[in-house]
């Protein structure tokens, strides 16, 4: 029997991650797959990627560390401009060196967005606003060249697993770090879980079989919804504390 943990999307939120480790080691995993987006946002940058950087994980980027690794912070939205102020060059670095996808076994496709583009959703549309499951024939389309029994991917921040009629299986863990966000793109769209307890999955083989399970961690969210306060941003304090999108007047003094 093969066990790993999968998580994805941090975001900097260096207590959820912890608590999130502290889960996955009481299951005895073999390995941890870092599915990607480690620091961007207003919390821990830096101390993220330090503890990330100390882990012996199969960790990937996604468009948010190929971004932090590339770009000048006066062309990032806020998120990425606080990251990208408050890492070490070391640490770009390290987010430019890893890979973009990986093959592990025969058998897992590792990527963060589709096997496309790291900032492409594989399994969602948007619809309402909001996004949603998309239709199966247009997910296996993005498939359709590639032969594997697992693919994982992240990047939406919602906690899926779809099984394609071939039987092969996708999944996404969800987020570690943050439990809604709104978009403002060309077609806005907005993301909630509803609840603000950090998400990862657990990939088990047994019998020649992968089945997940979905794990739901209460952490220090005050703590981390506190520092986005300081920081100036309520969406991330709202979303932290709540698992929704919509403003509130802070409980936090600035």
């Amino acid at each position: 029997m093969k066990r790993y943990a999968i998580i994805s999307d941090i975001h900097g939120n260096l207590p959820a991650l912890k608590s999130v480790e502290n889960d996955f080691l009481a299951f005895g995993v073999d390995g941890v797959i870092n599915l990607g987006d480690h620091a961007s946002g207003p919390l821990w940058p830096q101390e993220t990627l330090d503890f990330l950087m100390s882990r012996d994980w199969l960790q990937i980027r996604g468009n948010q560390d190929r971004v932090l690794s590339q770009e000048d912070a006066l062309i990032l939205g806020p998120s990425d401009t606080f990251a990208f102020r408050n890492i070490l060059e070391q640490q770009r670095n390290w987010l430019s060196d890893i890979p973009k996808e990986l093959v592990i076994s025969p058998e897992i496709f590792v990527f963060h967005g589709s096997p496309e583009a790291d900032d492409d959703f594989l399994l969602e549309q948007t619809i309402g606003g909001r996004k949603c499951l998309g239709k199966i024939d247009e997910i296996e389309q993005k498939l359709w060249k590639l032969n594997f029994k697992v693919f994982l991917c992240g990047h939406s921040h919602l906690s899926r697993c779809v099984r394609l009629r071939n039987g092969s299986l996708i999944i996404n863990p969800g987020s570690v770090g943050l439990q809604a966000y709104k978009e403002s793109c060309e077609v806005p769209y907005r993301v909630e879980n509803g609840s603000p307890h950090a998400r990862y999955a657990i990939l088990e083989q047994r019998n020649q079989q992968w089945t997940p399970s979905f794990r739901l961690i209460e952490y220090d969210w005050d703590s981390a919804a506190k520092k986005a306060a300081i920081e100036g941003r309520l969406d991330w304090e709202v979303a932290l504390l709540t698992g929704f999108t919509e403003t509130r007047s802070s409980p936090y003094p600035l």
